[in-house]
């Protein structure tokens, strides 16, 4: 994920939307159309607000499989 820092930190200062494919338990994959509101490393996780749901979620970090700027 530390390849991602720098570009995270640029997106949330713009608000760019992004969609987040996201781990859940027994291999199943969420994906998440929205706006990354927050990002703490030492925490290891990043509030996310999915758009058409209208709902934040706190992701942990090693959740992540794929974040892209759409």
């Amino acid at each position: 994920m530390n390849n991602y820092e720098g570009q995270l930190q640029i997106w949330i200062e713009t608000g760019r939307l992004v969609r987040i494919v996201r781990l859940k338990e027994r291999g199943q994959k969420q994906i998440l159309l929205g706006r990354i509101l927050s990002l703490d490393l030492q925490l290891q996780h990043l509030i996310f607000y999915h758009a058409d749901e209208k709902k934040v979620y706190n992701i942990l970090l090693n959740e992540i499989e794929e974040v892209v700027a759409v």
